[in-house]
């Protein structure tokens, strides 16, 4: 099971990894710089850190993942936010972020 596991992770990295290489090329081919593919690079290594406790987790994954949502977003939110040169997203998208953190972390406490 252990070497199952292991092999779903490596393989989930690897989807990742050629997925932003793909979009990467993709992108440049198409335009001759870098537009969206920036912002699925961003979102693609956002997903992997969220799922990476998922994999390394032995109990407790849903805490684990709650963990690594509440870490990853703010930064996420403020890439996204320069990526896309728009301050509403950094704004009102950390704010709103950090409301919701605080309500699933008091939900949380009556599990």
């Amino acid at each position: 099971m252990k070497i199952i596991k292991k092999w779903e992770f490596y393989s989930a990295t690897l989807a990742c990894l050629a997925a932003i290489v793909v979009c990467v090329i993709c992108d440049s081919c198409l335009t001759g710089h870098l537009l969206w593919s920036m912002v699925t690079a961003l979102s693609v290594i956002f997903g992997w850190l969220v799922l990476f406790p998922a994999y390394k987790a032995k109990n407790k994954v849903v805490k684990k993942y709650l963990i690594a949502i509440s870490i990853i977003i703010i930064p996420y939110l403020s890439g996204l936010s320069i990526i896309l040169r728009s301050s509403i997203i950094g704004t009102m998208g950390n704010l709103i972020a950090i409301l919701s953190i605080v309500a699933v972390w008091k939900y949380m406490q009556f599990l």
